[in-house]
């Protein structure tokens, strides 16, 4: 449902905690608005982009979701060729989220974000399942890393031949050697609010982790461009359930205490297991 302006600006601006504006500041979000197609989803994923913004929001905002259009145009025409669709506002400004993310999370955030798409629509994830897969999402995180590395050398092997010198610009690795459990799993948690910072992700951490319908279909459309497509990812989100099973099996759901951590997990693979299986 597309807003009226006024209400577009509006809910974008209580979005983004701003509540007062000058003439140039609402001209700003004026543009900003219709960027966002005046879609609520939009709207509120913009607004969020300004919190992230609050010092430069006025000159940073627009731009960015220009340049996130360009992106996408760009990486669409690559793919499909001439007549390729230009993707709907939501994918834009998702993308412009995701890029707005400061770098040493991004890859991070990119990661949790995508391994979103294996998760049932309208189902509500317990933050204990995102736990259990950490490993999974340090897996996307690899295979981002690697990716980002073989671009970096190709580039860098492309620029020497045109009598450049090797770039020195790849950010630090978030994968490391011997981390604990404990330390992926934390990881995952700093990344789990940022991405509900950004309104990519609703809910909370403390009642379950929803994804608004548009949003999940953007996961599993890049899934599916991916190496491996969706199957694969699910693959490995079962398998990293299912080695977080405790010794002796998941809790028993008749006897367990509703607030136990175990119990949570144990509820969600008995629920949604066969989905992932599907």
């Amino acid at each position: 449902m597309q807003l009226e302006k006024e209400a577009a600006i509006e809910l974008m601006l209580k979005t983004g905690e701003i509540e007062e504006v000058t003439p140039a500041a609402r001209a700003t979000a004026l543009q900003a608005v219709e960027l966002c197609g005046r879609l609520p989803l939009c709207l509120a994923i913009a607004g969020a982009m300004i919190l992230e913004h609050a010092d430069d929001w006025e000159t940073w905002l627009v731009p960015a979701l220009r340049d996130s259009h360009g992106a996408e145009l760009r990486e669409r025409s690559a793919s499909v060729g001439d007549g390729a669709d230009e993707g709907s506002v939501e994918e834009r400004v998702l993308r412009a989220s995701l890029r707005s993310i400061k770098l040493e999370e991004r890859v991070g955030v990119t990661a949790l974000f995508d391994v979103c798409a294996c998760f049932a629509e309208d189902a509500t994830v317990p933050a204990a399942v995102f736990d259990a897969l950490a490993p999974a999402i340090f897996e996307e995180v690899a295979r981002a890393e690697a990716e980002a590395t073989e671009r970096t050398e190709r580039g860098d092997r492309q620029n020497f031949d045109a009598g450049g010198s090797p770039s020195n610009t790849q950010s630090r690795p978030v994968l490391k050697k011997g981390m604990s459990a404990r330390e992926l799993a934390s990881s995952v948690r700093r990344w789990l609010r940022e991405a509900l910072r950004h309104s990519l992700l609703l809910g909370s951490i403390a009642d379950g982790i929803r994804m608004h319908d548009l949003v999940r279909d953007y996961t599993i459309a890049r899934a599916y461009r991916r190496d491996g497509g969706l199957g694969g990812l699910q693959l490995r989100v079962v398998s990293a359930l299912l080695s977080a099973m405790p010794e002796g099996g998941f809790v028993d759901l008749t006897f367990a205490a509703e607030a136990d951590k175990g119990t949570q997990l144990s509820f969600y693979v008995s629920q949604q297991l066969s989905h992932h299986l599907s």
